[in-house]
């Protein structure tokens, strides 16, 4: 996981695209829903 200091929710949405785009091919669409599931907690902690 990336390390993130101070993140706001647009950091969050910048690092998610590309990672988006990299893990819809389809050995990593499972991987892909756990990094996305981590993202959305982390924004909510942060907020």
């Amino acid at each position: 996981m990336i390390k993130i200091k101070k993140a706001t929710r647009k950091n969050l949405n910048e690092i998610g695209k590309p990672m988006k785009e990299e893990f819809s091919k389809p050995p990593f669409n499972k991987k892909a829903s756990k990094i996305n599931k981590d993202r959305i907690s982390m924004s909510k902690r942060i907020r």
